[in-house]
């Protein structure tokens, strides 16, 4: 999983990413949109071991971790 400082920085990863991604809408049965790759990698954050497998992680800047484009990233279709 990519790290993230707190709530405000996997939000904006979320909008940058997540909300422009094909992974990421609402699926049957399901009242609010998500993606299954997010949610396996937020299992992942509390695992020993973490190593990233979707969302890079590539290190920090002072306070502000540095997370790339996540591999399953598919860019939605524009409308």
């Amino acid at each position: 999983m990519g790290n993230f400082s707190n709530g405000n920085e996997s939000i904006e990863y979320q909008r940058k990413y997540c909300d422009n991604c094909r992974n990421w809408r609402k699926r049957e049965d399901e009242t609010v949109a998500g993606c299954p790759v997010w949610d396996a990698e937020i299992g992942y954050l509390t695992a020993p071991g973490n190593r990233h497998w979707f969302i890079p992680y590539i290190g920090s800047e002072g306070f502000i971790e540095r997370n790339l484009e996540c591999r399953m990233f598919e860019q939605k279709e524009q409308t």
